[in-house]
């Protein structure tokens, strides 16, 4: 017996072909403790929960899975889990809005409500450990064992789940002093809260200090900028300091533990080492350690930015920047925002690189923003007045992206900047050297093209993608990667593979994932642009040759040439330099469209795999060659 995963008791894995995470969707008012299947529209469990009910049907699930031909389905676990991401969260977050904005007593009552119920359900690692993520498998992923903790959703996505409840729990404090009835509502439900003094202790108790505990044990944790993000939440909401720092802030008269002192001494010192991230967690042209789409949650860091403002006007000497540095005060943290703009090819195409994009159906696509940082833009223009920054803030019609609800919104500012020469963006060819990319640029409105050439060298979310080479012209990606694994189940063997990457694999062997990634050549003159890059896939002194014999592979080395004609027309030439190994397979992939096959003497395979007729899915076997 095995948990099932993206799987349906009736259609199996064909689901995955909707969707290979979660092919399920939830209706919480019309059908709760239900899921739906995406491509059959049947609902899961059988029997109705809600009512009682906990056998009926062929597919029961009382809360332990359900048994089908030997494999476990867990529907009420995948509702529950779906229902805390996409209905509890956003509901807390748009309840508490509307109150704080409008005052009315129905979205505070509702909000309230939730929020509690949402705090007696909530695990901990007292006396709650039952309730954990991964409570049935002894605290660690039955499927990829490294990952562990998580509290009701996984550690990452607990991040920004806590902190939701955290600024929901803030909008609606005032509420909790207005309403007897919904106090007496709530202890009638068992909870022990007699006013609302109770009510807070209850919900910092066993949400907000549970989730606490949960950020310093390690039990959440998510890519850098989630758990920091979280952290200070707590801090600036919480608002508790120990009485020994009395002296600085005499307010002071916190004694529940973990509190606000711990959680900024965790982001900044502890796990969450904000105060360094935005120098050591950047390479020298503002690109990070992951790949393009991953290096933007580090601009989370602008939430803790904002709540250590908001702490240190409300306890102005207690955390000097010398200790607690002005996170975006860095010349090198602006950087990031201008590394955004200046990785981004046609207005709209990031580099496919690492776990980045995918492989939509064919397409053209218009110009739709300067960055894919839209609000972010808004605070680093605020930050920095930088004009280029403040077109960066803008769409292609020139109008400011949204805001925040509760911050400034420049647009006065934007306006202005937007008429200087300043907010010119440069869309010629360019090299960001740090990170390990060159793009080769030129064209004009519906005729511009560009080429990318990957040297990157990443420690997260990587692929086996070294060198290798996009093409982007007249709205189209005409090179595109796989992108973003389908699953982490195969992805070294498929999407991660470097076969499924236009560049080069040596005897069939996938590269290691190290450094060694160097530009060469890097020059654009009189419509001619060339980028030369090399690097160190299968390093001679980590990497053994793979055939007995061979030589190790000590060339490594690409070269692309973008030509124009005329503003029109243009041309691309591409040499890649290898030495070593016994055999050099060149991968290429282009557009998603429907495969002709030519007119040869085809017969079906009836049975087994691309690898034989005699070799099932998911099999081992020795290539022949």
């Amino acid at each position: 017996e095995h948990e099932a995963r993206a799987i349906c008791p009736v259609h199996g894995t064909d689901v995955r072909a909707i969707d290979p995470w979660c092919p399920y969707k939830i209706d919480p008012i019309n059908h709760p403790y239900k899921i739906q299947c995406m491509l059959g529209g049947e609902w899961y469990p059988s029997n109705d929960y809600a009512a009682g009910d906990m056998t009926s049907g062929d597919y029961p699930d009382d809360g332990s899975g359900c048994v089908v031909d030997g494999r476990r389905y867990y529907f009420l676990r995948e509702y529950a889990h779906m229902a805390y991401g996409s209905a509890v969260i956003p509901g807390l977050r748009s309840l508490s809005q509307a109150y704080a904005l409008t005052g009315d007593a129905r979205y505070g009552r509702k909000g309230v409500i939730l929020l509690a119920r949402l705090a007696s359900e909530y695990p901990n690692h007292d006396d709650r450990q039952d309730r954990l993520f991964y409570a049935l498998y002894n605290g660690r992923d039955p499927h990829y064992r490294w990952k562990t903790g998580g509290m009701i959703t996984d550690l990452i996505w607990e991040t920004f789940c806590l902190e939701g409840a955290v600024y929901a729990y803030d909008g609606l404090f005032n509420y909790m002093d207005q309403d007897p009835d919904m106090l007496a509502f709530l202890k009638g439900k068992g909870l022990p809260v007699e006013n609302a003094a109770d009510l807070r202790g209850y919900i910092e108790h066993y949400l907000l200090r549970a989730g606490m505990t949960g950020l310093l044990n390690g039990a959440i944790k998510g890519n850098e900028g989630h758990h920091q993000a979280a952290a200070l939440a707590c801090a600036l909401v919480l608002d508790d300091y120990p009485d020994s720092l009395a002296d600085i802030d005499p307010s002071s008269n916190a004694t529940s533990s973990p509190n606000s002192t711990d959680m900024v001494d965790y982001t900044f010192h502890g796990e969450g080492h904000a105060a360094h991230l935005l120098v050591n967690g950047l390479t020298r042209d503002g690109g990070g350690h992951e790949s393009p789409s991953y290096n933007r949650i580090k601009l989370d860091l602008i939430r803790v930015d904002q709540a250590m403002t908001s702490i240190r006007q409300r306890h102005p000497g207690r955390f000097p920047v010398e200790t607690y540095p002005d996170l975006f005060g860095e010349p090198k943290a602006k950087m990031i925002f201008d590394w955004f703009v200046d990785v981004t090819m046609l207005d709209y195409y990031l580099p496919s690189i690492g776990d980045t994009g995918g492989v939509p159906a064919l397409r053209r696509v218009a110009p739709q923003w300067y960055s894919m940082l839209t609000t972010q833009n808004l605070f680093a223009f605020r930050r920095y007045n930088d004009a280029r920054l403040a077109r960066a803030a803008t769409g292609m019609d020139g109008k400011p992206f949204e805001g925040e609800l509760f911050e400034p919104y420049p647009v006065d500012d934007i306006v202005a900047a937007l008429q200087t020469p300043e907010s010119h963006i440069d869309r010629g060819s360019r090299l960001l050297d740090g990170y390990g990319v060159g793009i080769l640029a030129s064209g004009a409105d519906q005729q511009r093209r560009a080429a990318m050439l990957n040297y990157s060298s990443l420690l997260g979310h990587r692929q086996c993608d070294n060198l290798s080479l996009g093409l982007f012209a007249r709205g189209v990606d005409w090179l595109p990667d796989l992108g973003y694994p389908v699953s982490w189940d195969y992805r070294w063997q498929w999407d991660s593979n470097s076969m499924a990457h236009n560049t080069v694999t040596v005897d069939e062997t996938q590269p290691r994932q190290d450094f060694g990634g160097m530009g060469r050549l890097f020059a654009s003159v009189d419509g001619v642009h060339v980028i030369s890059a090399s690097h160190d896939p299968y390093p001679v002194e980590r990497v053994q040759p793979a055939r007995e014999g061979a030589k190790p592979t000590q060339l490594y080395e690409r070269l692309v040439v973008l030509v124009d004609v005329d503003e029109d027309q243009f041309y691309t030439v591409d040499l890649f330099a290898v030495d070593g190994g016994e055999q050099h397979d060149q991968s290429w992939h282009g557009p998603l469209v429907p495969v002709e096959s030519p007119p040869l003497d085809w017969s079906r395979q009836e049975t087994g795999t691309l690898a034989g007729a005699e070799v099932e899915q998911f099999a081992t076997w020795t290539d022949r060659w």
